[in-house]
């Protein structure tokens, strides 16, 4: 059963700061510059398409990292100020939710039994269904959809990286007791 920890998890909550961080970055990029000066940035992921050196720092930084880690395809992609984002809708939503799950185990303990294993895969049906139909040519999504089911995948990631991160702190508790004994 999940309860709600004496403190907040620091160290947690400090990694979830980061990713609101990071998604703040994203949702403010498009504006940055002139409207109409990002678009048509479909590429390959893990390859980089497209030169952001002309962009101030750290927008560079952010479309670099779309351009190397998503598709970024403009049509699966939200268009904010008259500029594509740096990521497509459902890796948004993956970002947004990667924070939202972090904050949550900054406040919450998990316990690691089989229910959260099935909570973590029930997490992840909606992308698999939606993104797998895609894939295959069964339909097209709409980005609202991506939207939702990359915030669902996210929230599912952030909280295997929450319960990840308390476990290690556990751990590196346990050895330091261990070196003063």
């Amino acid at each position: 059963m999940l309860r709600f920890r004496r403190s907040v998890n620091l160290v947690v909550f400090f990694v979830s700061a980061l990713f609101l961080v990071w998604f703040v970055l994203l949702m403010v990029g498009p504006f940055v510059v002139p409207a109409g000066s990002l678009q048509g940035l479909d590429g390959t992921v893990g390859v980089t398409d497209h030169d952001f050196s002309s962009l101030p720092v750290p927008w560079n930084l952010v479309y670099s990292a779309g351009d190397s880690f998503c598709h970024q395809m403009e049509d699966r992609s939200v268009v904010l100020g008259g500029n594509e984002m740096a990521f497509c809708a459902r890796c948004t939503g993956v970002w947004l939710g990667l924070f939202v799950g972090l904050l949550v185990m900054s406040f919450v303990v998990v316990p690691l039994d089989g229910r959260v294993a099935w909570v973590i895969l029930l997490g992840m049906v909606p992308l698999m269904v939606d993104g797998g139909g895609q894939l295959v040519g069964w339909w097209e999504s709409t980005n609202g959809v991506r939207l939702v089911t990359g915030l669902t995948a996210g929230v599912v990631g952030g909280l295997c990286v929450g319960i990840l991160l308390v476990e290690l702190q556990g751990f590196l508790l346990i050895r330091k007791e261990k070196k003063t004994v």
